[in-house]
């Protein structure tokens, strides 16, 4: 069951949690991150990059969106993008893959499980005052095992005002942007850091313990601008106090 908070007058909105009770006890060494959903979606691509980069240090190995798309493409040689749009097709509807076909997909990437990620809303708003704007972002994310369990999804949003294209840093339960209330349903576990694999190491399959990479020292690339990033990255962190497969809690702001 969904426990989520509704949004009153003067009260930050609610993230909506549900975790699978005992996420954090399966045996998951790899993760699959799908492409952003919608294709083409504003900022879909540092979306992408920025959970890996909030994500990343969770223990596992992770499989970049743009590996997935290769190999998925490669389950259908005569029709490339047909795998691609129909697990794109059900995420956008539904904010996950259909169950029944996670252990194909699962098996395609040598993964234990997938992560998905859909963007609800991205809008730029313009106030009264044509100096402040907010940005407004929306995402909803969702993990499935490898025997098509559904095991953590979570679903939320974020604003950050900014004057002249310069985000106003405001205090709020939830960090920059005026804050968030989460609902907790159940919690996990903590461990070792992550890595993302790289495409020779994906191919690379000979020992399990594939050495990985990490993200450069300066970040990853930002074609957000700074009000939408600002927005992105406290709700990530604030979802990443909540993902119950990571094994130790380190900021994205302590690898960059």
């Amino acid at each position: 069951m969904v426990m989520a908070t509704g949004a009153s007058a003067g009260r930050p909105p609610a993230d909506r949690v549900w975790t699978r009770p005992g996420a954090d006890r399966l045996p998951i060494r790899r993760i699959a991150l799908l492409p952003v959903v919608p294709s083409g979606a504003p900022g879909g691509n540092s979306v992408g990059e920025q959970f890996l980069l909030h994500f990343f240090q969770d223990g596992h190995d992770w499989v970049p969106p743009e590996i997935c798309e290769s190999a998925l493409r490669a389950l259908a040689p005569h029709r490339p993008d047909s795998c691609l749009r129909a697990i794109s097709g059900q995420v956008f509807r539904h904010g996950l893959p259909d169950t029944t076909a996670v252990p194909r997909i699962a098996q395609a990437l040598r993964s234990q499980a997938v992560m998905t990620v859909r963007v609800d809303r991205w809008e730029r708003v313009v106030e009264s005052d044509a100096r402040i704007t907010n940005a407004h972002v929306e995402l909803t994310a969702s993990l499935v095992d490898s025997a098509g369990r559904v095991l953590w999804r979570i679903s939320g949003r974020q604003s950050q005002t900014a004057k002249y294209g310069v985000p106003q840093v405001t205090r709020g339960a939830g960090g920059i942007g005026g804050g968030s209330t989460v609902v907790r349903e159940y919690g996990g576990k903590r461990g070792a850091a992550g890595r993302y694999l790289s495409v020779p190491q994906f191919q690379l399959q000979s020992s399990p313990r594939v050495q990985g990479y990490t993200p450069p020292t300066g970040g990853v690339r930002n074609d957000l601008g700074a009000d939408f990033e600002a927005a992105l990255a406290a709700l990530l962190e604030r979802w990443w106090l909540e993902y119950p497969l990571a094994r130790e809690r380190v900021s994205a702001s302590q690898v960059r």
